[in-house]
């Protein structure tokens, strides 16, 4: 019993210790109401005092989606996902471009559908991450599958009014895996109905 108790106290402060764990980065995805022609969805990604736009996330529909992101400073495409990610289908790939190695780098998304919810299984560049959320939580944790570290989350900020912009803020944990990973879930699970739950 006593055994039972310490390791229940012990597994209590581990995990404890894990959502203690400081971010290096923060950012607050806010969602366009207007997007610009030709894309159906957009979210603006600043710095998390919401005073300086660092990317901008832009969604286009047709026979295969596309999501892009732009470096706002140099407007250039620093990331893009192609797939279908609707009701029933979900098949998605994305490649995101390292500036230090001149080269882009392929990966993939993958949906877990459980009973209630679903969570996402990510390989990127030999990395192999999941999500997890609760049916009944606007927060998403991204973690390494084998030593489930804890890379980074998400979640919806309350809105009190339906008018106000829908924001997320954004905390990452590790420079392991580019945020740009971090930012394509998010989207997609906008469009999966997030926001709406």
């Amino acid at each position: 019993m006593l055994r039972t108790l310490a390791t229940l106290l012990l597994f209590t402060v581990f995990i404890k210790c894990i959502e203690s764990k400081e971010p290096i980065r923060s950012y607050v995805a806010v969602e366009n109401k207007t997007p610009t022609k030709g894309f159906i969805h957009e979210m603006t990604v600043c710095d998390s005092q919401e005073k300086k736009i660092l990317y901008r996330i832009k969604t286009s529909r047709s026979d295969i989606d596309t999501i892009v992101l732009i470096d706002h400073q140099t407007k250039n495409i620093v990331a893009n996902l192609e797939g279908i990610w609707g009701d029933g289908t979900f098949n998605v790939t994305f490649s995101i471009y390292d500036s230090k190695l001149n080269k882009w780098t392929d990966g993939t998304i993958k949906r877990i559908a459980h009973i209630v919810d679903d969570d996402y299984a990510i390989q990127y560049n030999n990395h192999h991450l999941n999500t997890d959320r609760k049916w009944y939580s606007k927060k998403v944790k991204i973690y390494y599958t084998t030593n489930k570290e804890y890379l980074a989350r998400f979640r919806i900020r309350t809105r009190w009014f339906n008018w106000s912009p829908i924001k997320y803020d954004i905390q990452v944990y590790s420079n392991k895996i580019p945020d740009a990973v971090y930012l394509f879930l998010l989207t997609i699970m906008e469009h999966r109905g997030l926001s709406n739950e």
